[in-house]
This record gives C-alpha cells, structure tokens and sequence, in this order.
C-alpha cells in the first residue's frame, strides 16, 4: 500500500534489523508492529535511543518512511 507524499525507505521484521535500521538508515519516523519478533521492543528501543538520541523532526508530517512488522 502507498501512501500520497510518503517514500517507504525500508523494511524489516525483527527487532535485531529494527536496531540496526534505526541507526543506519534516513528515516523520518518508523511505523513500527509492537509485537514484533526478537527481543522486547520496548527494550530495543530504549537502548538505541540511549547511544544514538533522536533528532528533532525536521517537518510536522514524516516524508520517509520505515516500516517494520512481523511477517504474516
């Protein structure tokens, strides 16, 4: 599915990629499935934002992308 003026710049399904993602690929905003598999996202999260914080959003609505979801 596509969405008008949003560029999905990666995807992955774990939360092992997720970290990973989250640190080396140029993304506004992650839509993330909290029942992901892997460790605790919640966990995962913490820790990535501990060593790399946030930027702050550069525009109000997200242009790029990543989504991240268990596989069906």
């Amino acid at each position: 599915a596509s969405c008008a003026g949003v560029e999905i710049v990666y995807e992955c399904g774990d939360t092992a990629t997720l970290a990973a993602a989250l640190v080396d690929v140029p993304a506004e905003a992650a839509l993330v499935d909290v029942r992901m598999p892997g460790e605790d996202l919640f966990d995962v999260l913490a820790q990535v934002a501990e060593h790399h914080p946030l930027p702050s959003p550069s525009s109000p609505r997200p242009t790029t992308v990543m989504r991240c979801a268990r596989s069906t």
